[in-house]
C-alpha cells in the first residue's frame, strides 16, 4: 500500500469509529479522525521515505536499521 491508501482507511476508520460512537462530543471527532488518520500511517514508520518516515526522518532511519521492514 502507498501512503494514501494508508490516509484514507485511517480516515475512513476514524470516521466509522465516531459514528459508532455516536453521540460523542462534537469536540472528539476531529481528534478521533486524525488520531485514526496518523495511525494509518504508522505502519510504515520504519521506510524513511514513506509519508509519515519522512515527517520523522531520524525515528524512521534508527527504526530501519534496528528492526527493518
Amino acid at each position: 500500500m502507498h501512503g494514501k491508501a494508508h490516509l484514507t482507511a485511517g480516515v475512513l476508520t476514524g470516521v466509522i469509529t465516531t459514528a459508532m460512537l455516536w453521540p460523542i462530543e462534537y469536540k472528539m471527532v476531529p481528534i478521533v479522525v486524525g488520531a485514526s488518520a496518523i495511525g494509518g500511517l504508522a505502519p510504515d514508520i520504519d521506510l524513511p521515505k514513506s509519508t509519515l518516515g519522512r515527517i520523522i526522518k531520524p525515528v524512521s532511519f534508527l527504526i530501519n536499521k534496528m528492526f527493518g521492514h
